[in-house]
């Protein structure tokens, strides 16, 4: 069955108040550009979050445990194809970790994303995420500290990002057809952790004159 590809990813980060870098989109069709925030010590927010100036769209927040572990989504729907600067601008300094990335052939109504979210203390974190053969499994985490984490079975590894002391991390993984899909990370050595999975349906691409290709 056919899902929603990953084109390109890129990432940075520091422990002042902005991160900015390059990234590419491609020229496919039904494009989306996620870029996930992980934050880790005093509570702060996203202030701006742009791409070639272009402001994104927050799709999900948590702040666990009064600043330990922050995670932050954004997306941006159809987003110009070719490069340009991801930036980043958070309320005050902290450390962050920033990854992006984007998506072809996927469905373009944000408003039909629905998290699911899981945060602790912990050694393994999995969420279930509702999905179907069709679907694209994003799994996006914030992390205290550099302990190298594992991802669960089936998953393939998006973003590992570690500045200061936040750790941001992004897998994918196909959708099952049972109507549930597992993700997750294990070997985490105890740490703080928010971890949330969004599942991206697949959007059959069109040729110029609007026909469905098969």
């Amino acid at each position: 069955m056919a899902t929603p590809s990953v084109n390109n990813k890129t990432s940075g980060g520091g422990t002042g108040s902005s991160t900015s870098f390059s990234h590419t989109v491609s020229s496919k069709a039904n494009r989306l550009l996620f870029v996930v925030i992980a934050k880790q010590g005093t509570s702060r927010t996203v202030s701006s979050c742009t791409y070639g100036g272009n402001a994104l769209t927050l799709l999900y927040r948590r702040d666990y445990s009064s600043g330990q572990a922050q995670l932050d989504v954004y997306v941006m729907i159809a987003p110009p194809s070719g490069s340009a600067t991801v930036s980043v601008t958070l309320n005050g300094s902290v450390s962050h970790s920033v990854g992006a990335y984007d998506l072809y052939d996927a469905n373009q109504s944000p408003g039909d994303f629905s998290f699911v979210d899981s945060a602790g203390v912990v050694t393994s974190i999995s969420v279930n995420v509702g999905s179907t053969e069709e679907d694209l499994i994003l799994c996006m985490a914030a992390k205290k500290y550099d302990d190298i984490p594992a991802s669960n079975s089936g998953q393939t590894i998006l973003i590992k990002e570690y500045n200061g002391s936040a750790y941001c991390l992004s897998d994918s993984k196909p959708g099952e057809g049972d109507g549930s899909t597992n993700i997750g990370y294990n070997s985490l050595g105890g740490r703080y952790m928010i971890l949330a999975g969004v599942a991206v349906p697949y959007l059959q691409p069109s040729n110029s004159s609007g026909a469905i290709i098969f």
